[in-house]
């Protein structure tokens, strides 16, 4: 940890640690929040939590869900005090489970839980943002050049070079880069799993799609449905989705 940053925490303040928490499960709900402060007023800062300005004393609420636990480590290499504060409530509702109410609505909690991986695959380096836009905007004959050039050819059904043909119609840096063999770059590849509880539809497989609790994605690119399944877990079924992120074609996966 950076002695320079924590040298610098202000006397008399909680300050934000790392990001809050959120969980959310058929039993219960909460939130946690992590602060640091110097070491020795960790326990006065939290007490005045219940106490704003003089304000009669209860127990803080945050996002509809009350204080429940308060922890506070003393880090004394560095002269600080770690505080976690967790609020919490426990969830009030029909069983989706229930066949004795087969009207009470389902249970969602909005697909606030995911699991998100990134790695990098292979693609074409036409397509990577700094040629994409001159790439798309192409005519057939020249992209068809500029596609045998790719896989190799030099030449087209003529014999006339390709090279001579592209130049000046697709970037300069992007012809030089193929003519040496790079022909793909390292694309991110993102992929959301979202798990709802209950059954839901996954009739959006295949289709760019959206649902509440996926992640925003960089300008341009969009989430597809690579579809999903219905499995039990802690007694309950639920439904796992999979999305995955990019610059899917509208025409294609509409």
């Amino acid at each position: 940890m950076n002695n320079d940053i924590l040298g610098k925490l202000p006397s008399g303040v909680l300050s934000w640690w790392k990001p809050a928490q959120y969980q959310e499960n058929y039993e219960s709900k909460s939130l946690v929040e992590y602060y640091m402060c110097p070491a020795g007023e960790g326990r006065n800062l939290v007490s005045s939590i219940f106490n704003p300005g003089g304000a009669t004393s209860g127990i803080p609420i945050k996002q509809g869900l009350a204080l429940t636990d308060i922890n506070i480590e003393t880090h004394e290499s560095n002269k600080v005090d770690f505080v976690t504060l967790t609020y919490s409530a426990a969830m009030d509702g029909p069983d989706p489970e229930n066949p004795e109410n087969p009207d009470d609505p389902t249970f969602e909690f909005d697909g606030r839980e995911c699991e998100v991986t990134v790695s990098l695959v292979d693609e074409p380096i036409s397509q990577c943002k700094l040629y994409k836009g001159d790439v798309d905007a192409l005519d057939n004959t020249t992209l068809k050049d500029l596609c045998a050039l790719m896989g190799g050819q030099l030449s087209d059904e003529k014999g006339v070079d390709l090279t001579s043909k592209l130049n000046g119609k697709v970037p300069a840096s992007l012809l030089s880069k193929i003519l040496r063999g790079q022909t793909h770059y390292k694309a991110a590849y993102t992929q959301c799993r979202l798990t709802i509880p209950s059954k839901v539809d996954i009739s959006d497989a295949g289709k760019i799609s959206s649902r509440a609790g996926l992640p925003n994605l960089p300008d341009g690119q969009t989430w597809l449905c690579a579809g999903g399944g219905v499995t039990r877990r802690n007694g309950k079924t639920v439904t796992q989705v999979t999305y995955i992120g990019g610059n899917w074609d509208p025409d294609i996966y509409s």
